[in-house]
């Protein structure tokens, strides 16, 4: 009697999690299906001078993640500084002028990801002008503090790379990315004339 106590305990324990098990999956679906609160829609951005100085300041804090960069790769190729025995093998090639493409510090991704943000900004503050949500005076102010970022990410990639793709554009997809034909490739004199200009 106690085995079939037990088995239909079992059976009914089985059963119980089977159940939960599918109720859990079906109401995930709905679950992931809710959209996010916290997320700023496109639509909902640049619609005024405070949502522009909120773009001007996450300029400068993205400005801010490439200064390690910025510090190693000006100071390293300098004459004034030399790497100690325990600095790692790409510290050392900076400092023999040795790079190779696997060397995180070369890498220039970071400088294009601010340049791309700068060009996106720079390109809204411009819509915002056209459709009154911003008057001349703060497009003025505000589009000149996110220029001044995006010449000297631009000086630093000229200093340190030479010839280098010149992206002014805005880029919303993928795609846009591969076609090369929209930025094309500057000398450091070339680039020096394009910043002077902006």
């Amino acid at each position: 009697y106690m085995i079939h106590i037990s088995m239909n305990i079992t059976r009914i324990i089985s059963y119980t999690l089977l159940v939960v098990v599918c109720l859990g999956v079906s109401s995930s679906k709905k679950t992931f299906d809710i959209p996010p609160e916290n997320v700023l829609r496109a639509d909902k951005m640049y619609q005024d001078v405070n949502d522009a100085d909120a773009a001007v300041l996450g300029i400068i804090g993205k400005q801010i993640s490439v200064m390690d960069r910025y510090i190693v790769l000006n100071e390293l190729r300098g004459d004034l500084l030399d790497v100690t025995q325990n600095a790692d093998k790409y510290l050392k090639q900076l400092n023999e002028h040795s790079v190779t493409t696997d060397n995180p510090w070369a890498d220039p991704k970071p400088y294009y990801s601010l340049i791309l943000d700068c060009n996106d900004v720079m390109n809204n503050f411009k819509l915002m002008l056209q459709n009154k949500r911003l008057s001349q005076a703060d497009y003025d102010i505000r589009y000149s503090e996110v220029a001044t970022v995006w010449a000297w990410t631009y000086l630093q990639l000229g200093i340190h790379y030479g010839s280098i793709p010149y992206v002014t554009d805005s880029f919303a997809t993928v795609n846009d990315v591969r076609d090369v034909s929209r930025y094309p490739t500057l000398t450091f004199d070339q680039l020096l004339d394009k910043l002077i200009d902006v």
